[in-house]
């Protein structure tokens, strides 16, 4: 019954088709039956059937006319509420822009391994403290607060994370900002690595999406893209940086994109590290 009952809330245009089918072929056995074959009992005599048939077809037409205009009623409702979600969605939608920011040990970090050349992918960090690292701004520059931001899908020909998706903070109010350091850990030393330009400058492009949902339970994700300049000075000791990395620019590669809450990344298997 619990199951009926839920068919009947979910598909309600689906159960009224079914009904008026079942309805249709009811009343026309009915009708067969009682009326138009012979039978010893004689439920319905012949003087009374053209009454009978002038009820069932009264009766037929309103309920098919009660259905449709049901289905016209919760149609029109149907569209009224969806017009009404998305304004409020509208109105609640937040957004995010990044900039550059100042650098402080109190900020949230994101760790990079700087993988530079082919040989560089297999040997471990440098053991230093003075690690490159710049610092960005994350602000929610939206009509609302945003909650659960989360930081994820890194793609960069360089720079490669620990960790899949990253909880930055649970809420983060409408013109309030989170400075956020992204420190960039050496592979070793790259003199002797296979790369004749390796102490050229570079433009190193980030790309990343930021997750978050808005006050309705509305999860969307935003993607950006960094753009770094980096260079490695030559010769220097194994116990000292050599990479040197500058914030160029920030691009807003999409708008928010709404996600279904099971699509998102951390509810189908990925790992998340809190900041």
């Amino acid at each position: 019954m619990k199951r009926f009952h839920n068919f009947i809330e979910k598909h309600p245009i689906k159960f009224l088709v079914f009904f008026l089918f079942v309805l249709f072929i009811f009343s026309f056995w009915f009708s067969y039956l009682f009326i138009f074959v012979k039978t010893p009992i004689g439920v319905i005599s012949n003087d009374f059937s053209a009454d009978w048939l002038q009820w069932i077809g009264a009766f037929m037409s309103g309920a098919i006319g009660g259905i449709f205009a049901f289905v016209g009623i919760k149609i029109t409702l149907d569209n009224q509420r969806k017009e009404i979600q998305f304004e409020n969605k509208r109105k609640a939608l937040p957004l995010i822009e990044i900039k550059n920011g100042q650098k402080d040990y109190k900020n949230k970090y994101i760790q990079f391994d700087f993988c530079f050349t082919e040989e560089s992918k297999i040997r471990k960090r440098k053991d230093i403290e003075d690690t490159a690292e710049i610092a960005i701004c994350l602000e929610n520059v939206g009509l609302r607060e945003l909650y659960d931001l989360y930081i994820g899908d890194f793609k960069s020909t360089y720079f490669k994370t620990q960790d899949d998706y990253y909880h930055i903070t649970p809420i983060l109010y409408r013109d309030k900002s989170l400075k956020l350091n992204l420190t960039f850990y050496e592979k070793g030393s790259y003199d002797n690595d296979n790369m004749e330009e390796r102490y050229n400058s570079f433009i190193s492009p980030i790309s990343f999406k930021c997750y978050f949902r808005d006050c309705y339970d509305n999860w969307y994700h935003q993607k950006f893209s960094l753009s770094l300049t980096h260079s490695i000075t030559q010769n220097v000791c194994i116990n000292q940086r050599a990479l040197n990395i500058d914030f160029e620019r920030c691009e807003i590669i999409s708008q928010p994109i709404e996600i279904s809450n099971t699509d998102l990344p951390w509810n189908n298997g990925k790992s998340v590290c809190i900041c």
